[in-house]
């Protein structure tokens, strides 16, 4: 019972550890692409989340991230 009270606990620390590491690439890849975007498209503009969030997912899966973007996870509601 001990053990895998252990090994329980070890998978939490591992699990957060990676979680953290996520949100911090996921938190440079965003800078990145307003980078990209910056004199391109107005953040204010309409349709600006899309292009940001296509590319952002462009940039999460090339680091092995999967990442679904509002159009996707709201799939039938407008957004923008």
């Amino acid at each position: 019972m001990q053990t895998e009270k252990l090994e329980y606990h070890r998978w939490l620390r591992e699990e957060a550890r990676d979680e953290l590491i996520c949100e911090k690439i996921i938190e440079e890849v965003e800078k990145q692409v307003e980078k990209e975007l910056e004199g391109v498209y107005n953040k204010r503009e309409f349709g600006y989340i899309h292009v940001f969030e296509k590319r952002k997912q462009e940039l999460l899966k090339e680091k092995g991230i999967e990442w679904k973007t509002s159009r996707e996870r709201f799939n039938g509601k407008m957004i923008d």
